[in-house]
């Protein structure tokens, strides 16, 4: 099982946060076309992330209260017959299609993302792979230099925006 830290904000000048990133060494990794849909279920938010080619089925837990948004999760790969095969076994909630640029900064995801029907978003998700506190740092650190208030964070998942 996977965990990150992560925060979501709503941001008006994708290409001025794009600066700041590429200023303090994050690199751009790709642009992906995403499509997440998702099923209704009790032990978590479940989705299945179509992105370019890719099948994924993502479960995950995240305390939607807390200032921190550390998420638990656990990723399956799925064959290109996913979203007809899952349709048959969950009900569907809902359907989120976005353009993501992935950027990378040491283990932190930095995603600049436009959402349809909701705008422009970024999102940071910190990864753990040698701790918490690692994790933590790169977290702070790029809320900083990126400029981002985290009073202004969205506690939610864009399922629940649309």
């Amino acid at each position: 099982m996977g965990k990150n830290l992560e925060i979501k904000i709503g941001i008006d000048n994708i290409e001025h946060k794009i600066k700041l990133a590429e200023s303090v060494g994050a690199q751009m990794k790709e642009v992906l076309h995403q499509k997440d849909v998702y099923y209704r279920n009790d032990k978590g938010l479940l989705k299945l992330r179509i992105e370019n080619d890719d099948n994924q089925l993502i479960l995950y837990n995240r305390n939607e209260d807390g200032s921190e948004r550390w998420s638990d999760y656990k990723i399956v790969y799925m064959g290109s017959n996913a979203e007809d095969f899952l349709d048959t076994v969950f009900e569907r909630e809902k359907v989120v299609e976005k353009t993501r640029i992935l950027y990378m900064y040491k283990d932190t995801r930095i995603h600049f993302d436009k959402v349809v029907g909701l705008g422009d978003f970024l999102e940071l998700e910190a990864v753990c792979k040698d701790s918490e506190k690692e994790a933590k740092a790169q977290f702070d650190f790029l809320i900083e230099k990126l400029n981002l208030n985290v009073n202004e964070q969205i506690l939610m998942s864009y399922s629940q925006m649309v």
